[in-house]
């Protein structure tokens, strides 16, 4: 595993704070699926930012890391992107028990 900055978890469903630990448990459903993703690793996707806190690289930038058979078919960015926060459930704050 890398050797990734803690930040505190928040309690579950209170606004995400992006500590990332979500990810580094393990990848969600979508990066299994679209990036083949090892399920007892940490998610390839977490990004590291500028300011020390951790997002979602396939909802950020889904073509940079998602399988090319998946980039074939005829779907846009915004609504690749969309999927993944709808599926993750982005916006209803800390979904990790």
């Amino acid at each position: 595993m890398r050797n990734l900055p803690i930040i505190q978890k928040p309690p579950f469903r209170s606004p995400c704070n992006r500590c990332g630990e979500c990810c580094k448990a393990g990848p969600c459903t979508p990066a299994c699926e679209m990036l083949q993703a090892d399920e007892n690793a940490t998610c390839p996707a977490l990004e590291i930012e500028s300011d020390g806190k951790f997002s979602c690289g396939l909802y950020k930038r889904p073509f940079h890391y998602i399988k090319p058979e998946w980039a074939e078919h005829d779907i846009s960015y915004r609504l690749l992107s969309d999927f993944i926060a709808s599926t993750l459930g982005f916006g209803q704050g800390c979904g990790m028990e």
